[in-house]
């Protein structure tokens, strides 16, 4: 595994810990000349990496020899309710702002076009709210089916 893929795993691992997620999803960009790596940590569970093509998992708490760069400031939130009927997410004060400014900030960590995004719970145990970032883009969120832009 590459040192810059061993980063974004340790990257994903930290945020998912401090964040509370229940799974988060790393597209690391390489540049135009190389498919980007793709990362994927979820609570309890083996860490996925696919790099230059090739599957592997990892054991959740797998020693790795690149020690992660600091994480944006992050911390878990709880009562985040989501109605993807209505559109609504609602959460306590500036709870989902710092988790898509926190996204955003892993995103930049792994430089160029590179995605983060996350899942959370909400109250409602059937519907989970999602977030992503890239760069300066709008962060998009995802209750249920319907997609959502939020301007940060």
């Amino acid at each position: 595994m590459s040192p810059e893929v061993e980063q974004a795993v340790g990257l994903a691992r930290e945020f998912l810990h401090r964040s509370g997620a229940l799974r988060v999803g790393l597209l690391v960009d390489r540049g135009e000349d190389r498919e980007p790596a793709v990362v994927e940590c979820a609570r309890l569970a083996p860490i996925s990496v696919i790099e230059d093509g090739e599957q592997s998992e990892l054991e959740h708490g797998a020693q790795l020899a690149t020690a992660p760069p600091p994480l944006p400031e992050v911390r878990q939130i709880g009562g985040i309710e989501a109605d993807p009927v209505a559109g609504t997410v609602a959460a306590p004060l500036g709870g989902v702002e710092m988790l898509g400014r926190a996204l955003r900030g892993v995103a930049a960590l792994l430089g160029g076009r590179s995605v983060a995004a996350a899942d959370f719970e909400t109250l409602d145990p059937d519907v989970q709210l999602g977030l992503a970032a890239r760069g300066d883009e709008p962060l998009v969120a995802l209750v249920g089916d319907e997609q959502f832009e939020l301007p940060l």
